[in-house]
């Protein structure tokens, strides 16, 4: 998770989500640990991914790019959006969706399928814990 020292208006870009790209078909999926870090990938979409390895989930090994380091809220103050990065190419973002106070902590809605969601997702979702 990380916070901003600072306000941030609404529709401003907060952070980026880069990594390494699958193309459709490269990768089968195996546990939700494993692909944890997958997001979808804008230019192939709809099957393309980009994905974070485990060794550069740690932002000792990999700090480009932040919004791999988001966490889960079914009540957002960002939403991805898809950016045309001047060195990384068409990739997602995060963008606020409102007014984010100084040391607020940045949140994204997973939108996981409630169908096919790791545990602590449908958990939280049944629970209420928005």
């Amino acid at each position: 998770s990380f916070n901003f020292r600072k306000k941030i208006e609404k529709n401003t870009i907060v952070a980026f989500y880069n990594g390494i790209r699958i193309l459709p078909g490269a990768s089968e999926s195996k546990t939700w640990d494993e692909d944890g870090y997958k997001i979808f990938f804008p230019s192939k979409q709809p099957a393309g991914t980009i994905d974070i390895p485990e060794k550069f989930r740690d932002l000792k090994n990999y700090c480009a790019s932040l919004a791999h380091k988001t966490n889960h809220s079914f009540i957002p103050n960002t939403e991805f959006v898809v950016f045309d990065h001047p060195r990384w190419g068409v990739i997602p973002c995060l963008a606020s969706i409102h007014i984010i106070q100084e040391n607020e902590e940045i949140f994204v809605k997973y939108g996981y399928d409630l169908d096919f969601c790791p545990d602590w997702y449908l958990a939280a979702w049944e629970l209420g814990k928005w």
